[in-house]
């Protein structure tokens, strides 16, 4: 532990779960220090050596993806490079940091077509670029780092920017053939409801699944 305590770093700060973390602040004790893609690109190694040089106690939640599903498919590359490349980059020089790594993923890891919830230990079989970029991701992360916990999202929604729930405010309606338990940067960060301006509802009405 160094002597200013622990650090929490995050990749991908300007994202939903990055700017739910800045809201909820660091745990006692701890210090908090985030890198949007202007910061940090985790693509480039050098770049990711910077941002955690000197830190030798902590936690790295690694936030940062390509997350346009549909985009994927004409983009793969820019996909693989994000999701699978850097997802392994930070891994690699967080374990030589001897700093423990937190990797987002996804349900798209997942073809779907299981009539139940899924468990971690369930096959998976992504049907998407985005789905197969980010499973290479959490391979890259187990190849790279013992100290690692790999947490699989859907639908994550929270008070910043675009997510599932302003969508489907947008439109009123959701598909009646999807199914899926929803991810709330709010419970994955502790943050407390109060601190935040919540999402206007009262002015849509939306299709139970």
């Amino acid at each position: 532990m160094t002597e200013e305590g622990p650090v929490l770093v995050v990749f991908g700060a300007a994202g939903q779960l990055g700017r739910a973390l800045a809201e909820a602040g660091p745990p006692p004790g701890w210090r908090l220090v985030q890198f949007d893609r202007d910061g940090a690109d985790i693509t480039d190694r050098h770049e990711v050596e910077r941002a955690l040089a000197g830190m030798e106690a902590g936690v790295v939640v690694n936030a940062a993806a390509f997350t346009a599903v549909d985009r994927a498919e004409a983009e793969p590359d820019a996909a693989f490079a994000i999701n699978r490349d850097g997802a392994g980059i930070v891994a690699t020089v967080a374990a030589a940091s001897g700093l423990s790594l937190i990797q987002l993923s996804t349900d798209y890891v997942f073809d779907g077509r299981k009539a139940a919830p899924y468990g971690e230990g369930d096959p998976t079989n992504p049907l998407s670029v985005y789905g197969a970029s980010k499973l290479a991701g959490e391979d890259a992360v187990r190849a790279a780092t013992e100290r690692h916990l790999i947490l699989r999202t859907a639908w994550v929604f929270s008070p910043f920017g675009s997510n599932f729930v302003r969508t489907m405010v947008h439109l009123a309606r959701v598909a009646r053939d999807n199914y899926g338990g929803r991810s709330a940067t709010i419970r994955m960060t502790g943050m407390r409801h109060r601190r935040v301006a919540p999402i206007p509802l009262s002015q849509a009405s939306i299709a139970q699944q």
